[in-house]
């Protein structure tokens, strides 16, 4: 039985895997879903994240901005850390969480005026408190169809790491006790809280009315994503649109025991893939610019004690600026480590990122 599937797994790309041959570059993208009925907005290529050094208040801190798909999506102010009393060290001076609790009370007071009663909350932060020993102290929260906004005084050193990219935090003199942040987070696709944090306007409008974030504010080209069925739950093809024709696509494949398929199999199984493709490519193109293949030597399990990479093949044709690209390799991490399989085609311009 396990010959018979693996010798249906080695046919399969002469009767499934016909894809490649039927994307021509600049074909409409009504024609492109109809191969791909189920390819939906790549949100993650398309999106934008913001930072900058902000204050909200008179509270200091930095406000993080998201636009996704041409709209802006997430509005994220954090402050700086300030100290207060806590259980642990209930004679704290308390003047700098005093500054976040009225500004909590304030925020929350201007939105109950603009939105209505929360429809959650956590009682008023009454520092020192061992019932409060939480990593949330206070919390007030709207929530309308899918739009989001909340007023939070938290714990950082609990609950929360620091921004990845976010600028450095001019941190103030934090003095012995506790460590608290004042967050206003505003999520939504449509508008019902933009007094609060502009969610739903348009990138262009964003960088009207921040002319000095402008710059972080990217244009991305229209991304759609589909995944692919035919070998594994991780592969993706990856197409772009401009003026609603076809200027780029790419299929990513990775495979190998701590993906879906077991090393031969997952080795097997790509390789059939790749064959495939090749075919499909060279359909009515001339002899490839580059072509390495390797893939007659059979595969073994080297467990190496350092890492390896081994390219089992290799293809490129030349177009201008645009070349359609294909590798099919191997990584080894070293005696702990599982190989992983990667199967990489791409079309577009030599200058984009694989």
């Amino acid at each position: 039985m396990r010959k018979l599937k693996f010798l249906l797994l080695f046919f399969l790309p002469l009767s499934a895997f016909a894809q490649l041959d039927k994307l021509k570059p600049g074909m409409p993208f009504d024609e492109v879903k109809k191969i791909f009925p189920k390819m939906i907005p790549d949100a993650s290529a398309m999106s934008s994240w913001i930072y900058t050094r902000d204050s909200l208040d008179g509270i200091k801190g930095t406000s993080e901005y998201l636009i996704q798909q041409d709209t802006l999506l997430r509005y994220d102010f954090t402050s700086d850390m300030y100290s207060g009393p806590c259980s642990q060290n209930p004679d704290s001076e308390s003047s700098g969480s005093r500054l976040l609790i009225r500004a909590a009370v304030r925020l929350s007071s201007k939105y109950i005026n603009l939105f209505g009663k929360p429809a959650h909350a956590i009682g008023y932060p009454y520092f020192g408190k061992d019932s409060l020993n939480t990593d949330t102290i206070y919390t007030a929260k709207w929530v309308k169809g899918s739009n989001i906004l909340t007023v939070t005084i938290s714990r950082p050193e609990k609950n929360k790491m620091p921004l990845m990219n976010a600028p450095p935090q001019s941190l103030e003199d934090l003095k012995p006790g506790c460590k608290y942040t004042l967050e206003i987070l505003s999520i939504g696709t449509g508008n019902y809280f933009q007094k609060a944090g502009e969610n739903g306007i348009t990138g262009y409008s964003f960088k009207q009315h921040h002319p000095n974030l402008a710059e972080q504010v990217e244009n991305h080209p229209d991304s759609w994503i589909a995944t692919d069925t035919l070998t594994c739950y991780t592969g993706a093809w990856r197409f772009t649109f401009e003026s609603k024709k076809l200027d780029s696509y790419s299929l990513n494949i990775t495979d190998g025991n701590a993906y879906c398929h077991k090393t031969d199999s997952a080795y097997s199984i790509l390789k059939s893939r790749t064959i495939a493709l090749f075919a499909e490519a060279k359909k009515g193109r001339a002899k490839p610019d580059t072509l390495i293949n390797r893939m007659l030597v059979k595969y073994a399990e080297s467990r190496s004690s350092f890492f390896r990479h081994t390219t089992y093949f290799t293809t490129e044709w030349k177009y201008g600026d645009k070349k359609l690209f294909m590798i099919f390799d191997k990584s080894e991490g070293g005696k702990q480590f599982d190989p992983i399989f990667h199967l990489l085609l791409f079309y577009g311009r030599s200058s984009m990122e694989l």
